[in-house]
C-alpha cells in the first residue's frame, strides 16, 4: 500500500496528480490496480474492420476514446445484492415506452438538463437516481450504470454541440472494484481488436483506474497486420507489462460457431469461473456474426449471469446513426437494441452499448 503525492506522466502520455491513499500500484502507465429473438440478418462475407475504414492522415476514430476523469464511485449502497435484477431509471423509463420514436428525432426529447446531470454526475458524482439505472448482480454491490437513453451514445451527440461528441466516451459508466472477488482472475475479451493505442488502450487504461487490473486479456483481429502494428507507438514499459498477459489472434476473425475457440461466447463460458471478473467488447461490423453472439448470451442465461461480467457491443441498427457511419449494414431497430441490453443487465451482466 502507498501513501504519496505523485506528480507525473504515464505511459499514455497523460498528467497524472494523485493522491494515492491505500491505493495498490497497478501496470505502467495505468494508475491504480486490483488483483428474446434478434432480427434475423442476411449471411454476409466479413467485411474490414471499421478502424481500416476510417484511416485518416495516420489517425483513426479510435484517437478520441479518452476521457480526462476517473468516474464517481457508482456503488448505490454497501448492502448485497441477493438476487440478479436491475432496475431502470425514471428517464430510461421514458425512452423505453417508444424508442423507436423518440430515437428517430432524439434531440426533440433530449433534454440538456438531463444530458448535463448524466455527464456531470458520471465524472464527480453523485448519481442521480432518475437519470441513472442500477444493477444488482448476486452477492455483490448495486451499482449505478447509465441508462438505456437516448440513441446510446453520449446524450449530447447531435443535440449539444452537434456531433463533435458522438465518439464520446464520457457518458459511460465503468464499474468499482468493489464487485471484485479477492483472489479471483480478471479477463478482457475483445472481439475486434485492431490495435492496442486504439480501444484496448482506453478499455485497459478506465478498468485500471477503476481498480481492475486484467489478468489475461485476448485479442481478435480479422485483417492480419503484424505483431509489431499491433502494438506500434505503445510505450515500452506499458508493453512489457501488457504483453505476457495479452493474446493476439493476428488475422483471425471471431465465429458464432459454438465449439470454436475463436467464439468469444464459448471462450467466457469455458474459461471463467463464476467468481471471476469478466468482460466482452464485440465490435466488428458484421451482424450476421454479432447478432448469434448475442443471442448465444441470451439464450443460456444460467451460464450468462454467473460467467459473464460486463458486455459492450454497437448494436448496428436503422436509425439516425445510419448517416454516421453505419451505412446499410444494419439489423433491426433501437427498440431492438433496449431490449438485448435490458434483458442482459436483467441478468445482473453490465451491459453497455459502444461507440
Amino acid at each position: 500500500m502507498r501513501k504519496e503525492l505523485q506528480v507525473s506522466v504515464d505511459a499514455f502520455g497523460n498528467s497524472l496528480i494523485n493522491f494515492a491513499a491505500d491505493r495498490p500500484a497497478g501496470p505502467p502507465g495505468l494508475p491504480g490496480g486490483a488483483a428474446g429473438a434478434l432480427p434475423e440478418v442476411p449471411a454476409a462475407a466479413p467485411q474490414m474492420s471499421l478502424i481500416q475504414e476510417t484511416m485518416h492522415a495516420g489517425k483513426s476514430h479510435w484517437s478520441q476514446l479518452k476521457r480526462d476523469f476517473v468516474g464517481a464511485l457508482p456503488v448505490v449502497s454497501h448492502t448485497l445484492c441477493t438476487a440478479d435484477a436491475y432496475t431502470p431509471s425514471a428517464l430510461e423509463q421514458q425512452w423505453s415506452q417508444d424508442a423507436d420514436t423518440w430515437t428517430a428525432d432524439h434531440c426533440k426529447h433530449m433534454k440538456e438538463t438531463d444530458a448535463k446531470s448524466w455527464i456531470n454526475g458520471n465524472t464527480a458524482g453523485p448519481f442521480d437516481p432518475n437519470i441513472f439505472s442500477t444493477v444488482c448482480r448476486k452477492g455483490k454491490v448495486p451499482q449505478f450504470i447509465e441508462p438505456l437513453a437516448g440513441i446510446l451514445r453520449d446524450p449530447r451527440a447531435g443535440c449539444f454541440g452537434g456531433w463533435s461528441k458522438e465518439m464520446s466516451v464520457d457518458w459511460l459508466v465503468f464499474p468499482s472494484s468493489q464487485g471484485l472477488t479477492a483472489g479471483a482472475k480478471a479477463r478482457f475479451y475483445d472481439a475486434g481488436g485492431s490495435h492496442f493505442n486504439d480501444a484496448m488502450r482506453f478499455f485497459l487504461q478506465t478498468y485500471s483506474d477503476h481498480g481492475i487490473v486484467f489478468d489475461e486479456v485476448y485479442a481478435w483481429e480479422m485483417n492480419k497486420q503484424g505483431v509489431e502494428t499491433y502494438w506500434s507507438g505503445v510505450a515500452p514499459e506499458t508493453r512489457a507489462f501488457w504483453e505476457p498477459r495479452l493474446t493476439f489472434y493476428d488475422g483471425v476473425g471471431v465465429t458464432a460457431a459454438k465449439d470454436s475457440e475463436h467464439n468469444p461466447v464459448a471462450r467466457i463460458f469455458k474459461s471463467c469461473a463464476p467468481e471471476d471478473f469478466c468482460a466482452m467488447k464485440l465490435d466488428i461490423d458484421t451482424p450476421s456474426v454479432e447478432l448469434p453472439l448475442v443471442q448465444q448470451l441470451l439464450n443460456t442465461p444460467d451460464e450468462t449471469k454467473v460467467k459473464l461480467d460486463e458486455f459492450f457491443f454497437e448494436h448496428h441498427v436503422h436509425g439516425v446513426m445510419q448517416k454516421h457511419g453505419w451505412g446499410q449494414k444494419v439489423a433491426g431497430t433501437f427498440a431492438d437494441s433496449y431490449k438485448i441490453f435490458g434483458d442482459l443487465r436483467k441478468l445482473g451482466v453490465r451491459a453497455h452499448s459502444w461507440v
